[in-house]
């Protein structure tokens, strides 16, 4: 299975654009910067998952330096401010109205 970053064949051909390569080798070294959590989802058991910034999976634990699927670096600063983002649900209120209801 050939990686993202096998850029030749077997014979020193590239299998990509040249312009593909310059961009992936100017953006590799970008993970190290780190980058600001500014997403966070929240599903209706109330449990909680950060958004990687760059690949956007889930990030696994709160706080944790890195993302572990794509490596980037994480700015945990101004976490509060993050944009909440409701999975399956409508927020709090539509907890609330459901308690009135009972």
């Amino acid at each position: 299975m050939k990686s993202k970053y096998d850029w030749f064949d077997d014979n020193w051909n590239p299998d990509v654009k040249l312009s593909t390569i310059i961009h992936e080798l100017l953006l590799s070294p970008t993970y190290r910067w780190p980058m600001r959590i500014t997403e966070v989802h929240i599903y209706k058991d109330e449990s909680t998952c950060a958004q990687c910034p760059r690949c956007k999976g889930s990030i696994e634990y709160e706080y944790q330096f890195f993302c572990g699927r794509c490596w980037q670096r994480l700015d945990w600063f101004r976490f509060e401010d993050a944009r909440e983002i409701y999975i399956g649900w409508s927020g709090p209120k539509d907890d609330e109205e459901d308690d009135e209801v009972d």
